[in-house]
């Protein structure tokens, strides 16, 4: 809540104040430059990530570490108007159902619903980037 909820009420202001006249947000490309700086400067955070998990005693430590690392990278991109935000949030939707996938299979049924959770995530995720698609054409298109 404490990362990634700074995070999405920026990214909806950013979004509302970047609408074209018909309510359209205007997709945007990341440069290189600040992709670079945003991925460096979690590998660097990641340490921190990493202690702060550990403090709470989490499982698979190193995969839970860098899935909070990819949801900031994520929620970053998509705050900018990057369909690479959608790119982040199926890695990062994988990553969760894998973590609780293996719980699963090492036989606590009680992470089912759990589980679902992430798997709903991930259909309204592809959705989402094959939509951002037609817009991203849509607008080139128009210009």
């Amino acid at each position: 809540m404490c990362l990634t909820l700074p995070m999405m009420v920026f990214g909806l202001i950013n979004w509302l104040k970047h609408q074209d006249k018909k309510k359209t947000v205007i997709v945007k490309k990341v440069s290189l430059k600040e992709l670079s700086i945003l991925i460096l400067s979690q590998i660097v955070l990641s340490i921190a990530y990493y202690f702060l998990l550990k403090s709470f005693n989490t499982n698979n430590l190193v995969l839970s570490t860098a899935n909070v690392a990819i949801a900031f990278i994520a929620s970053y991109l998509a705050a900018r108007r990057s369909d690479y935000g959608f790119v982040g949030y199926i890695v990062n939707d994988i990553m969760l159902v894998v973590l609780w996938g293996a719980l699963l299979l090492a036989g606590d049924i009680s992470v089912i619903t759990v589980l679902l959770c992430p798997v709903l995530l991930l259909i309204t995720d592809i959705y989402g980037i094959c939509n951002w698609q037609k817009i991203k054409k849509s607008q080139a298109k128009q210009k």
